[in-house]
């Protein structure tokens, strides 16, 4: 090879210089339209007056030195450029009979993943980013540092060195590099196009996670473990918020770019803290190995934000938590579940198996597929550790990147958040005594505690059948204090009662008014809330009513309707309903009206509430985090008003019970001042109207549905109802 006199490079025959140092050994002729090239032979020929002997192994030495400058150079633009004679890029060794052209597209991707590192300010992207870079950065010294150590045996020349050699060399770097840049150039067009620092974090953390699980099946042993190195160093940021967030309670989010979103608005002593303050963002595409664990992620969050909240020490200071962070843990656990070899390795290192031939297993295993996995099996069994990048096992290639991802995580996640959650569950019961405030709201709301409320309720009733005034709020408060007292002392600082009026002026005549308030303090009010607590007070209303009625019926004398002053009367109906069978009649709508009444109430402490107690007791046993003691309360709750005829959709059953306690208000004043017998006749036959409808709603399988054990009640209610004349 020489230069002509148009400095253009033209092939000769090849002579060797020196023993050891190989020549060009290809006739072909060819021009070099490289401008650099061309510079490069002038500036070195225009010293010698005869043409110099350009040797493969000077050709090999500028390869090198361009691939190293593809790596470093600063500068380096992915479009080369003519820049002086003492540029030299990889269309310098550009000959056909090199067959070296298949090295551009390594320097093409090199230069654009060099490009990217050296041209690109660290905090002008996130913590994954950031993250991702220092793994390209060290994919390309690795690159590098195989270069180097090729150049220094090239530089020993105690071997031939062929360009061939070089590409035979670099061929799983050409490939893997390729196949980088390509993935890299995804991950920049979503970058350059969304401004949300989460959207693109997750995109960059979805698109490495998928071109692994495609190099699983078509590069297993050059790109995938590559692949995987990249894949953790990008997850690092993520797992390092996590970790820090479930230890200290504590999101540090410099660039907006975690998947869950802090509500400032929210502070933890607002009832909406626990479903409101923090909020997972709805980013696509996500990771699907952490789709599942985001609500992990979440719920440990909000546990230990409450927890630091209640002055409680980490968990981690407490001896609570593993020792190690979660990126520590994820990858010390993915190594040792990659490396663990299955049951049917087993079967080659047994000594009483007889061993086969890798002739003879494909001999006897006609399916390619099983074949390459006997085959897989072999190599991985056969070698005396298994292959790590890093310290991080690849897995066989056979075994799902997917589950094995979950199962390295999933586990130390959850028990971390089973940890918080169950301190915070702990302090809930014995510091906060949250157990005792349900029950104390169970004992008042729903007379619980029968003979206490029954006391006060008794009171209550008493004013009201004198048309003494009740209605006066101090008053109520300080009986229902001194009614509960004996036992329950300790509330006395949470409850007073008030009087809702519909009008300032107006004194209700009824109970539907009446409120008794229980003031919740924090975090209790997290679980029973005010809305909670106008659902108790709904229910209590329904059943003070349902007393009301059974009270005054109970309270009837005969000896009061038999001991009337027939003197005092003149008018001759009144003397009619005095006879003995006026007087028999009424006290049978006395005993229908009370059997109707007991038999409602009985149903409803029973069967609904007595039921619900226990649901509710097992369930807050049973619970593992305040997630599901907040929703058991509130299905508890939402449960009893509703099989209590307190919701629209048991209104009408709720109005006809009401008919039938209005119809007794009327027996009780009847029972004292008397009344007509057309009076009474209306009375039985509204009460006969209203019992056979109850009982034909509650014999149907719609109330069957709404109602626990309602067969009971419409049994008592079907079997009971007066004649029709």
């Amino acid at each position: 090879m020489h230069a002509t006199e148009n400095h253009e490079i033209v092939h000769q025959k090849p002579y060797v210089t020196a023993s050891n140092i190989p020549t060009l050994a290809k006739k072909k002729q060819c021009s070099i339209k490289n401008l650099s090239l061309n510079g490069l032979f002038k500036n070195t020929c225009g010293r010698y007056s005869t043409p110099n002997i350009w040797t493969e192994y000077y050709a090999l030495h500028e390869i090198l030195w361009t691939l190293h400058q593809s790596c470093w150079n600063e500068k380096a633009s992915v479009k080369s450029t003519e820049s002086g004679n003492h540029t030299k890029v990889l269309r310098v060794a550009g000959l056909p009979s090199f067959s070296v052209n298949c090295f551009h597209p390594l320097v093409k991707s090199l230069e654009e993943i060099n490009y990217y590192l050296n041209n690109t300010a660290p905090q002008e992207h996130t913590l994954t980013y950031q993250a991702y870079t220092v793994a390209l950065r060290g994919v390309v010294t690795q690159f590098n540092q195989s270069v180097t150590d090729y150049e220094k045996g090239v530089a020993r020349q105690r071997a031939t060195s062929t360009i061939s050699q070089l590409l035979l060399r670099l061929r799983s770097w050409t490939f893997n590099i390729k196949a980088i840049a390509a993935m890299h150039t995804t991950i920049m067009q979503m970058s350059s196009s969304v401004a949300d620092n989460n959207t693109r974090s997750t995109h960059l953390l979805s698109v490495v996670y998928d071109s692994a699980q495609k190099a699983q099946i078509t590069n297993y042993s050059t790109l995938y473990p590559v692949l995987l190195e990249i894949l953790f160093a990008s997850l690092e940021p993520f797992f390092n918020m996590v970790d820090l967030w479930l230890d200290q309670g504590v999101i540090v989010d410099p660039y907006q770019e975690f998947g869950i979103l802090r509500n400032e608005a929210v502070s933890p002593q607002d009832e909406r803290f626990w479903s409101e303050v923090f909020v997972s963002r709805t980013t696509q595409p996500l990771i699907s190995f952490l789709k599942p664990l985001m609500d992990d992620i979440l719920l440990g969050g909000r546990s230990v934000e409450l927890l630091t909240q209640l002055k409680r020490k980490s968990m981690r200071v407490n001896g609570g938590c593993p020792s190690g962070t979660l990126i520590e843990t994820f990858r010390h656990r993915f190594s040792r579940f990659a490396s663990n070899h299955f049951e049917c390795e087993k079967v080659f290192h047994s000594p009483i198996v007889t061993v086969t031939t890798e002739k003879d297993h494909k001999q006897e295993v006609r399916n390619p597929l099983l074949a390459k996995t006997f085959e897989t099996l072999r190599n991985h069994s056969s070698r005396s550790q298994p292959s790590k990048v890093e310290g991080v096992c690849v897995p066989l290639e056979f075994y799902p990147l997917l589950p094995l991802l979950e199962r390295s995580l999933m586990e130390p996640l959850r028990n971390r958040q089973r940890m918080v959650c169950r301190a915070l569950l702990d302090t809930l019961y014995e510091d906060c005594c949250l157990k005792l405030h349900i029950l104390n709201i169970r004992r008042i709301h729903l007379m619980q505690a029968g003979d206490l409320m029954g006391r006060f309720c008794l009171q209550l009733f008493q004013k009201l059948e004198t048309g003494e005034k009740w209605d006066n709020e101090s008053s109520l408060t300080l009986s229902l204090l001194n009614c509960i007292s004996s036992r329950m002392g300790q509330c006395g600082s949470y409850l007073s009662v008030t009087i809702k009026r519909g009008n300032v002026q107006q004194t209700p005549a009824n109970l539907v008014d009446v409120q008794i308030n229980y003031k919740v303090p924090w975090p209790v009010n997290l679980v029973i809330t005010n809305d909670s607590i106008f659902l108790y007070n709904s229910v209590l209303r329904f059943l003070m009513q349902i007393k009301q009625g059974m009270f005054s019926l109970q309270h009837l004398s005969f000896k009061d309707l038999n001991c009337m002053d027939v003197a005092n009367v003149n008018y001759p109906r009144q003397q009619e309903l005095l006879s003995a069978t006026c007087r028999h009649r009424l006290q049978l709508l006395r005993a229908w009206l009370l059997y109707f009444i007991s038999s409602v109430d009985n149903y409803i402490m029973e069967c609904v509430l007595e039921s619900s107690h226990i649901r509710l007791d097992m369930q807050l046993e049973n619970a593992v985090h305040l997630g599901q003691v907040i929703d058991s309360h509130q299905e508890y709750v939402t449960s009893i008003h509703k099989q209590c005829l307190q919701q629209p959709s048991g209104a009408f059953l709720r109005d006809a019970i009401n008919e039938v306690l209005s119809i007794s208000r009327e027996v009780v004043i009847a029972w004292k001042n008397g009344l007509e017998l057309e009076k009474l006749n209306k009375l039985e036959e509204n009460y006969l109207r209203h019992h056979q409808f109850v009982a034909a709603v509650l014999g149907t399988d719609s109330a069957h549905s709404m109602l626990p054990h309602v067969e009971t009640l419409a049994a008592a209610l079907i079997h009971s109802c007066p004649a029709t004349r």
